[in-house]
This record gives structure tokens, C-alpha cells and sequence, in this order.
């Protein structure tokens, strides 16, 4: 194929899924205006970074956080289109396996030194060290090797196509720190991004300042940026009433009409692909027994759920991490409807007559977790699970639950890409599920799912991946029962700002009304 027709087939595809997952419930932008620059925007946070190496982040306060301190080499624009951030320029080989990127000159770290092509590769190839432990090892593709060709190039060598991955560039594990940086990264940072960081406290705070060499020019607007983290909803709440706070960047759906009716503060919705999943880890019992996942798949209505838990504010789901306005969404792979009754066989045909006590972890950090967690140990009680609910802090939660416990209650947000949002979270973890959580395996899945990774054949590549949620939905490790909606509220004096359907909220170009 030539290298022409390859890119064209290429912009075809990175455009229906930009434009078909997000749909056309794009927040409105703010008024056109003339920017003013200074002061100090305050936002807070439900939950705290708990550290700021961007390869092993994993949660969204490290994820905005680093964002505002580091750059990718590509980035997502409002409209979700891959545009340049720190490579300038990008094309494929006749092939699609590899892709060279030529980077802006001029960019400067914040400790001073230069960005180069050594960089890129150095922050590549510490991602893809099985020692670092980063989940955005099999995330941002199967790369085979990546080298410098020039001090302002760099070249991916893929081990098969890779139709979006320039796409993969975006995620929050590929940001680019120096070379030879001597900051520890778990709580310093030397990036090239719009803030520098000043204060960093962990479960409470963190501080960034513009950086005056940013090579967006006359951003970022604000000289500074703090962040307060709330664990008590009530005292967010109050805080962005009182106006000690700008932006409350996650709202819960029973919070919306909290916020209804103060004239000082706008409330911002919109659709997304974000979701909340009982994880039941395949790999240990009792869950690595295919019917007792079954059995509970079987005892809880998601209907019920959606509209308990949301309020209204989300869509149903079908246990599939892929939202239903993907055009890649498969409508009949769906669960079976709940069915006490064949529930009950099943875990008495998987070695539990007299039912099966469990202890279900979850945090209150994330919307719907908590009320999801509660509702499965009602709906699941008739079955014979007996289910004992441990609520923990998120800082706890991300640290002694995600992982590492068999039976937890988990939070994602919407990733960029198609492949994004199904791949990472249901491929063997040795072939690509960074996210696997769930420890599952399933050789047919992994085979549709790396084939469809490089199927730039629309149909193709649809029919791949609506085989794989059949498989998911039919013996999958999860129980995904809604998509929500991202809450956003704001003070009046706030504008540049728009809730994000994704994982942005991006401080640089928020500025604020000066009276």
C-alpha cells in the first residue's frame, strides 16, 4: 500500500472514532473573549495524587496533574482530533509498523536543558522496562524498537500496524521527561508543560506556577494553579458556594441540585465513556471458576442500578467497557437479563450449595461506586452471595485494593481511542492489558483483539471487534452496568473552561474574570 493511501485510510479512521465515540455533545466553549492574564485559580479534587511520575500513574489527579507539567508528543484537541504537541509532524511507512516523528525545536525543560530526540527515546524505552512496572507497557503499542534519527527525530518501529497510534502517543503514560534529569519524579517533576510544580502534599494539596518558557505562546493564563483535595463532598461543596474554590472538577449526580439555583456558579454536563465495574479477578478463586462470575453476572438488574445510582445523569450499559455511540458498539452482545433462579444453579454447579460469603471493597471517591457496590450486595443476596461491603479512602484504595484484592468495585474514565477503551482493559496483561485488573485471559479475545488493532478495513475491523464483546459479555470477569456522564461546576468569574467527556482539564487555558 502506499504511503499515501495508508495515511489517507488512516485519517478516515481516526476521525469516525473521534466524532462517533464522543457523538456530537460537545460542551459548549466559552464565549470568545480576550484573555486576561494573572491571578491564582483554585480547583478542588475528591481524591489526591499520590505520586507524579507520569509512566506509573494511575488514577485521574495524577493523570490532570502531569498534564499541566509534562507534554506527549501528540495531543487531543476539543473536538478529539490528534494534533501536534511536542512532535510537530508525523507519517507511517508503506507498511503502517513505522511511524517517525519530528519534534519542535526550541522546547525547553524546566530545569533548562533542551528538548531532543534522546529524550523521547529515553521516556519510550523506560515505559516499555518491564522494571519501571508501567501500565503504559502494552498501552501505547507493540513497540519493537524506537531510535533517534536526528537530534529532532524519532522513529517508532512497530511489531504489526498499528492503526491509531499516533492516537496511543496521548495517553498519560507517554508524557516525555528528560534524559538525564536528577529530580525523583514520585514528587518533583522536570517537564516541558505549561506549570511548573511548586508544592506537592500528599492527601491534600498540590501547587503549580506558569512557566515562562512554555513554547505555547501566552500560555498558560494564570500565574498559578492550586489544587485543595476534598474527601467530605459536603465541604467541597461549600467551598465552591463560598467562592474559595473556582472549579469543582467532579460533581455527583445527588450534588446537581445542590448547585441549581446560585447565580454565581454554572453546572456543566456531558456524555462520556467513563464507568464503574465489579472487578472479579479471574486468576484466583472463587472467581477464576467461570460460573460463580456468571452467577453473579445473573443476579444483579442493571436498569435498576443505572437509574439508582445516576439519577438520570448516565446510560446502561452491558458489561462492556465500549460505549454504545462507538460505531464499533455491538447492541446484541448483551448479558443475559437477571435470573435468581438460574443464578442459584449455577453457584450450587460451581461447588457452593448453601452460597458463598464474600467481601466486596470500594471507595466513595468516584461517582457510583459506593452505590453500585451497595446495590450488587442487595441483588446478589437472593443468589446465595452473601457479601460483607468494606468502604475505603481512595488513597487506600489505589494503594492496598486495585490489584491486589479479588472482589473490588472499580473506577475508569473515557480513554481516546476505540481500541483504547476495550484492548487495555480485557487482552492478557502480557499481550497489552495494562488495565486488566481483572487478571483475565482468553487466547480467541486476545487473537481478535490484537488483529483488530491494525484492521484499517472499517468493516473489518467492526465485525473483529463485535466478536470480542460477545465474548466479553458472555464470559467476561465484570460487571459494567452504566456509562455516566462528566459533572463539572464552575464560578461565573472562570471562562476558557468546558467539562471534558475524557481525562483533560486543561489549566493552561482557563483564565479569570477580572471585575
Amino acid at each position: 500500500m502506499a504511503i499515501g493511501t495508508y495515511l489517507g485510510r488512516m485519517k478516515l479512521v481516526a476521525a469516525a472514532t473521534a466524532v462517533a465515540f464522543y457523538g456530537l455533545s460537545v460542551a459548549p466553549s466559552a464565549v470568545a473573549a480576550t484573555p486576561q492574564k494573572g491571578g491564582t485559580l483554585n480547583i478542588s479534587f475528591p481524591g489526591s495524587p499520590r505520586l507524579l511520575d507520569p509512566a506509573i500513574t494511575g488514577s485521574l489527579e495524577e493523570w490532570v496533574v502531569t498534564s499541566w507539567l509534562y507534554n506527549n508528543l501528540t495531543r487531543m484537541n476539543s473536538k478529539y482530533e490528534i494534533e501536534p504537541d511536542l512532535a510537530e509532524s508525523w507519517e507511517a511507512s508503506e507498511s503502517g509498523k513505522v511511524w517517525t516523528f519530528k519534534l519542535r525545536q526550541g522546547v525547553k525543560f524546566q530545569s533548562g536543558g533542551e528538548l531532543t530526540a534522546d529524550d523521547v527515546v529515553f521516556s519510550i524505552k523506560r515505559i516499555l522496562d518491564p522494571e519501571v512496572k508501567s501500565r503504559g507497557r502494552g498501552a501505547i503499542g507493540p513497540i519493537e524498537n524506537v531510535e533517534a534519527v536526528d537530534q529532532h527525530t524519532v522513529r517508532f518501529t512497530l511489531s504489526r500496524p498499528i492503526a491509531e497510534f499516533p492516537a496511543n502517543m496521548t495517553l498519560p503514560y507517554a508524557r516525555i521527561i528528560r534524559k538525564d534529569t536528577d529530580v525523583k519524579l514520585d514528587t518533583a517533576s522536570d517537564g516541558t508543560g505549561p506549570f511548573i510544580l511548586k508544592e506537592y502534599v500528599v492527601g491534600d494539596r498540590v501547587v503549580v506556577i506558569r512557566n515562562p518558557d512554555y513554547f505555547r505562546e501566552n500560555e498558560p493564563y494564570v500565574d498559578e494553579v492550586r489544587v485543595q483535595v476534598y474527601p467530605d463532598a459536603t465541604a467541597e461543596i461549600n467551598a465552591l458556594k463560598a467562592g474559595q474554590t473556582h472549579i469543582m472538577w467532579q460533581v455527583r449526580p445527588d450534588q446537581v441540585s445542590l448547585l441549581d439555583g446560585d447565580s454565581a456558579i454554572k453546572v456543566e454536563e456531558i456524555p462520556s465513556g467513563s464507568f464503574v465495574t465489579v472487578v472479579m479477578r479471574s486468576d484466583e478463586p472463587p472467581f477464576d471458576n467461570p460460573l460463580v462470575r456468571k452467577a453473579l453476572k445473573l443476579s444483579v438488574d442493571r436498569e435498576t442500578i443505572v437509574k439508582a445510582a445516576l439519577q438520570g445523569h448516565g446510560a446502561i450499559a452491558n458489561d462492556q467497557s465500549l460505549p454504545p455511540n462507538s460505531p464499533l458498539f455491538n447492541d446484541k452482545a448483551l448479558p443475559a437479563k437477571r435470573d435468581i433462579a438460574k443464578a442459584k444453579s449455577l453457584l450450587k454447579e460451581a461447588g457452593y450449595p448453601n452460597g458463598l460469603d464474600l467481601t466486596l471493597f470500594t471507595s466513595d471517591a468516584r461517582v457510583g461506586m459506593l452505590p453500585l457496590a451497595l446495590m450488587t450486595q442487595q441483588m446478589a443476596r437472593e443468589a446465595g452471595f452473601n457479601i460483607k461491603l468494606q468502604t475505603v479512602t481512595w488513597d487506600v484504595f489505589l494503594n492496598q485494593v486495585w490489584e491486589k484484592k479479588n472482589f473490588y468495585v472499580q473506577n475508569w474514565f473515557a480513554r481516546p481511542t476505540n481500541d483504547s477503551r476495550i484492548s487495555p482493559y480485557f487482552l492478557s496483561r502480557d499481550k497489552g492489558g495494562s488495565l486488566n485488573d481483572y487478571y483475565y485471559s482468553n487466547p480467541e479475545l486476545d487473537e481478535l483483539l490484537l488483529q483488530a488493532q491494525g484492521e484499517l478495513d472499517q468493516e473489518k475491523r467492526k465485525n473483529l471487534y463485535h466478536e470480542a464483546q460477545r465474548i466479553i459479555s458472555e464470559d467476561g470477569p465484570g460487571i459494567i452496568p452504566f456509562f455516566k456522564n462528566n459533572i463539572s461546576a464552575y464560578r461565573t468569574n472562570v471562562a476558557g473552561f468546558s467539562v471534558d467527556p475524557g481525562i483533560n482539564l486543561s489549566a493552561e487555558q482557563v483564565w479569570l474574570k477580572k471585575d
